[in-house]
């Protein structure tokens, strides 16, 4: 968990919680942003102990709102008279985000004009750009010697791919595939360095602007469309910017690595089939964003008062969601530990309601896009890790290392 999220998590909680300090004041060596952020990794993790509890759990020492059960987040995501934007999100993106509700829909339907790569439109269909990169990656990772499938193909991948469809290859072409400034170790590396620490992608971006560059036609196009209530200057485009990368390369990624791994395991019938089956991965998706929920706690504001769930919930308080325990809730899902296709009831990963993620199209195609290019390497193509560990990095529960073995051709 990097520390830029822990300020981030603090800053949400931080106005009205002035009595933290003093609670944590007597544990030396931990400040309260890393405790915050400890309470709500444990509370994930000890989800099952919460769902028998109340529907609003409430945690006396961060003076802190928790739903865990299926139709208690499902009914907090939707309840907009209620429940709006948190500081985190406008901490990370307030170009976009805003507590305005007719602000924010407004901005959504900007983002989906001039970023058609989210649109439900293009779900199915093959990303050519994508199927370019790969086969860029694959040539350059050596044969019958294992790699990191994570650092090599799938940060790369869609830290690219998301460039591209900003437009930036224009601006960055040091990143661009096809350009003679790429060097394909460099370009790795530093990627691995941008998931390390957001904040060298913020200062790469700010040297930039800084320096005379200029932004792609496309960003600039959707951000002069934007509706904001505020004055924002270049720092504020460099948030923008990053956060949109970001928001789509970040839980995307833990998405497309623990599908291929559940694939390849799982379902390698889907990788050796004539055609696609494009339903039953669908049904592969569903689940595997049910169990291993990319982003497993978000948080909410409470922006009038309200009684709520038994609970006396005043304006400006946060209510964390963990969006991976009601994906769990055996109330709803029978064994929910297992692995099943076709369940009747959907996973909440994306949310629900106005501020649910625009990106879950483009996940889904990005997935079927990578799992279409692993299925034309499928004989040469192995993987070497039997249960990968799953661990938190920048907020996601994401598989950091699936080690593979790619054999040569020839």
């Amino acid at each position: 968990m990097i520390s830029k999220f822990k300020q981030l998590v603090w800053a949400a909680f931080d106005k009205s919680k002035p009595s933290v300090t003093a609670t944590c004041s007597h544990i030396a060596q931990t400040s309260e942003s890393d405790r915050l952020t400890e309470f709500l990794i444990s509370g994930y993790h000890n989800k099952s102990s919460h769902l028998g509890e109340e529907d609003l759990v409430f945690f006396q020492e961060f003076n802190v709102h928790c739903a865990f059960k299926y139709h208690v987040v499902k009914e907090i995501l939707n309840d907009k008279d209620v429940f709006g934007v948190s500081t985190v999100h406008l901490n990370l993106n307030s170009l976009y985000f805003s507590r305005d509700e007719a602000l924010h829909m407004h901005n959504k339907k900007i983002a989906l004009k001039h970023l058609t790569f989210l649109s439900k439109e293009f779900q199915s269909s093959e990303n050519v750009r994508v199927t370019k990169m790969f086969d860029i990656f694959l040539n350059h990772t050596p044969k019958d010697q294992p790699f990191n499938l994570v650092d090599i193909i799938v940060k790369p991948l869609l830290f690219l791919n998301s460039m591209d469809e900003f437009g930036l290859f224009e601006s960055f072409p040091e990143f661009n595939p096809e350009s003679p400034d790429f060097s394909f170790d460099t370009t790795v590396q530093r990627i691995i360095g941008f998931y390390a620490d957001m904040d060298n992608l913020t200062y790469m971006l700010e040297n930039y602007l800084e320096g005379g560059g200029k932004l792609p036609i496309r960003v600039n196009n959707l951000i002069s469309e934007l509706k904001v209530d505020h004055e924002f200057d270049q720092k504020e485009v460099v948030k923008f910017v990053k956060s949109m990368i970001f928001a789509t390369v970040e839980s995307t990624g833990s998405y497309v690595t623990s599908l291929v791994y559940e694939v390849y395991s799982r379902f390698p019938e889907v990788l050796s089939s004539s055609d696609l089956p494009l339903d039953k991965l669908q049904q592969i998706s569903n689940e595997v964003l049910r169990i291993h929920t990319p982003v497993p706690f978000i948080f909410r504001t409470v922006t009038n008062d309200a009684e709520k769930y038994g609970k006396h919930l005043k304006t400006g308080d946060m209510v964390v969601v963990y969006l991976g325990a009601a994906n769990m809730d055996p109330s709803v899902f029978e064994k929910p530990a297992e692995f099943r296709l076709g369940r009747s009831e959907k996973h909440l990963s994306f949310g629900r309601g106005h501020l649910a993620c625009i990106g879950e199209s483009a996940s889904f195609r990005m997935g079927l896009n990578v799992i279409q290019n692993i299925r034309k390497e499928n004989r040469f193509f192995k993987i070497l890790d039997s249960e990968p560990q799953f661990e938190f990095e920048n907020s996601m529960l994401k598989i950091l290392q699936l080690n593979v073995l790619l054999h040569d051709k020839s």
